[in-house]
C-alpha cells in the first residue's frame, strides 16, 4: 500500500493470487512508520473477488503492527484456515492506520 508519498488511509485493499497450493506458516507485515492494522480474505478461483464475507482472520484478530516498523511472525492461531489451493484469490484491506505510514505492506508466508 502507497498514496504516492501522502499518508495512506484505512480502508483501502489490494488483491492477488497464489499460483501454487501451501500452507500459511507465517506473515511480514512493514511501514515506514506509525501502525498498521490488515484483514486478509480469501476465495477459490472463480468469477469474483474476495470481499470481508471472505475472511480468514478469526473475530477482530488482524495482522498488527503494533511497535517498530517491521513484524515476522510464524503464529498462525487467528487464520481460520492455513489451506491454500492453487489459484486461490487473497485480498489485503487495510484496516487501520496511526501515525502517519506512507507506505505499508503485508504478505503470507507459504509452505
Amino acid at each position: 500500500f502507497t498514496n504516492s508519498g501522502s499518508v495512506i488511509v484505512a480502508g483501502a485493499a489490494t488483491y492477488t493470487h497464489a499460483p501454487v497450493g501451501c500452507t500459511i506458516g507465517g506473515y511480514v507485515v512493514w511501514a515506514d512508520t506509525g501502525t498498521v492494522t490488515f484483514d486478509v480474505w480469501k476465495i477459490a478461483t472463480g468469477t469474483a473477488i474476495p470481499t470481508v464475507s471472505n475472511t480468514i482472520i478469526s473475530g477482530a484478530s488482524y495482522l498488527a503492527l503494533s511497535s517498530g516498523t517491521y513484524l515476522r511472525s510464524t503464529t498462525t492461531s487467528s487464520f481460520t484456515t492455513t489451506t491454500v489451493t492453487a489459484h486461490d484469490i487473497f485480498g489485503f484491506k487495510l484496516e487501520a492506520v496511526t501515525g502517519s505510514p506512507t507506505v505499508a505492506h503485508v504478505e503470507l508466508e507459504c509452505q
